[in-house]
């Protein structure tokens, strides 16, 4: 052991001999562990809320894009010849994608040249830092069914779909088209 070693040793074990300074330092040791011990039980609620309150937007953000879509549909379609009552379903992937901006760095060397992507991150209006979103996709269309009247004629049906897949730009074998019960008003 070097001479500083010595030192410290020293310096420890006439702390220790001292009685009361032994029970400080047990003190302090179990305080230590009780405060460690209480903040790994506790939840952490400020992060919790943030997320949840992040989900919410985002489903609700869904939500209303599926209505939006819902509307435009049924709108569309009750205006189509031969069409009367309508009822409408729309299934969508699960969620939208988001992009990230990405900051680029080009290194060159002598003998080759890399490449280094980055998540830009900004700070939002609370101070928390985020990555910067470039754009966000909306979750694509995987199918629509329409229950209408008028469903059981052939030209109405065609018309229907027509009009769906080239607005939607989805495949026909993603649109259904089916009669509405005449039971129900």
């Amino acid at each position: 052991m070097g001479k500083n070693a010595n030192i410290i040793m020293d310096n420890i074990q006439t702390i220790l001999r001292d009685e009361k300074k032994k029970k400080i330092i047990v003190i302090i040791g179990i305080l230590l562990i009780i405060i460690i011990f209480i903040s790994e039980i506790l939840p952490d609620k400020p992060k919790s809320e943030k997320t949840t309150d992040v989900n919410k937007s985002e489903s609700y953000e869904l939500e209303e894009y599926e209505k939006k879509l819902k509307d435009e549909i049924f709108d569309l379609v009750k205006h189509i010849d031969g069409v009367g009552r309508v009822k409408v379903m729309v299934t969508l992937e699960n969620s939208e994608e988001i992009l990230y901006q990405y900051d680029s760095k080009v290194q060159s060397t002598q003998d080759s040249q890399d490449k280094q992507e980055e998540v830009v991150i900004v700070d939002d209006e609370n101070g928390n830092k985020q990555a910067l979103v470039r754009t966000k996709k909306l979750p694509k269309i995987m199918g629509i069914v329409v229950v209408c009247d008028g469903a059981e004629d052939i030209d109405v049906e065609y018309r229907i779909v027509d009009a769906l897949t080239t607005a939607f730009n989805i495949n026909s074998s993603n649109v259904s088209v089916v009669l509405h019960s005449k039971s129900e008003n």
